[in-house]
């Protein structure tokens, strides 16, 4: 209604910015698409005279709105919910407005910056239920970490494992079965032969040589075809991927 309230009679725009207003204090709007829309009408309200608030106070305003959703978990921080409509500068068939605004750019700004920080601190208690996804199904580990197709979260250009502690990675990984060892391992490869995406994960590194030396080590108290198989596992799917970027983390190898 308010989106294109210049087709619209004053009377039932006024009505329409009292249901907004109410909404906006009740914190009804929730999904990324919306709010970018909210930013938009708020900055043109104001120009027009029909918000009571400067451009500066609807920024300020606008802020406070997105840490309400954050604080109170409403306003989703998983990066792959995006809708796609807002990859085109609109939501819901609608373009947004004042998209070339330092304004709309600041908020915009804010709104993922407080998302990351969000989904950032969550990062130690999803890298634990990675490793349980190892045990339970570790095709959909191996999903999570390299670039797929797959609609489950990814976390091909987050570097998720250096939440893991290396001996519970090792530990975890000497009790799964050969198949979800090999699975489990492979993935190493292609997690670190995308160009795109391996200077985001780089700073693994250190922890991916740490998880090499104990594994080197524990896999001694495997029978012989299995620790002659790891040993295989460490030269082909570890070794390649430290060697190439080790060095430059200042890591020993």
């Amino acid at each position: 209604m308010l989106w294109d309230a210049e087709r619209r009679e004053e009377d039932v725009v006024a009505s329409a910015l009292d249901d907004f207003e109410s909404d906006f204090a009740s914190r009804r709007f929730v999904e990324f698409g919306e709010l970018l829309h909210i930013i938009g009408i708020r900055l043109w309200m104001s120009d027009l005279g029909v918000l009571k608030q400067t451009r500066s106070e609807v920024v300020e305003d606008l802020k406070k709105y997105v840490d309400d959703l954050l604080e109170q978990g409403i306003l989703s921080s998983d990066r792959n919910r995006l809708n796609r409509d807002v990859l085109f500068g609109g939501y819901a068939g609608l373009g947004f407005r004042e998209t070339d605004s330092s304004e709309f750019k600041e908020v915009f700004a804010y709104i993922e910056a407080e998302k990351l920080k969000k989904l950032t601190q969550s990062y130690p208690a999803m890298a634990s239920q990675l490793m349980g996804e190892m045990e339970r199904d570790v095709d959909l580990y191996f999903q999570r970490l390299c670039l797929s197709n797959s609609d489950h979260e990814s976390f091909h250009d987050i570097p998720i494992l250096k939440f893991v502690k290396p001996e519970d990675f090792v530990k975890r990984i000497l009790s799964v079965s050969p198949y979800s060892r090999y699975t489990a391992l492979s993935v190493f490869k292609p997690r670190y032969e995308n160009p795109l995406t391996v200077e985001k994960i780089r700073e693994e590194i250190p922890w991916l040589v740490q998880v090499k030396a104990k594994l080197s080590i524990e896999k001694e108290k495997l029978g012989p075809i299995q620790k002659s198989a790891v040993s295989k596992w460490i030269g082909g799917f570890i070794q390649p991927v430290i060697e190439t970027y080790a060095n430059d983390e200042g890591s020993d190898i």
